[in-house]
């Protein structure tokens, strides 16, 4: 499984975490991504080291992303989280079902 999580800040890539589905490719890092990042490294580190029937470190990416946002896609994909923003008469309007029109609604509530 190709697994790969990344931050962006204006249009800039401040850190990112990626396994690639390859014999020869273990873990990219660049950046510095949050402090949550080396306490599961370790962890799946030391479950490669015990286990070597199982490619444990292509976990690293999608638990950070669970621990940083709640949601790790390969687990929860329907239990997102729905959004909702403020129409013009107040009250809550519902946001397009879909993961990206519920991403970018974000964006676009004033």
């Amino acid at each position: 499984m190709t697994a790969i999580l990344r931050a962006a800040e204006d249009g800039r890539e401040l850190w990112s975490v990626s396994h690639i589905n390859d014999p020869d490719h273990a873990l990219d890092v660049t950046g510095e991504p949050p402090a949550e990042f080396e306490e599961i490294r370790r962890k799946y580190e030391k479950q490669q080291a015990e286990d070597d029937d199982v490619y444990w470190l292509q976990e690293i990416p999608l638990e950070l992303a669970r621990r940083l946002s709640g949601y790790r896609v390969d687990e929860d994909p329907i239990d997102f989280i729905a959004l909702a923003r403020p129409s013009a008469g107040g009250e809550k309007e519902a946001v397009s079902s879909g993961l990206l029109g519920r991403v970018f609604a974000l964006f676009n509530a004033k």
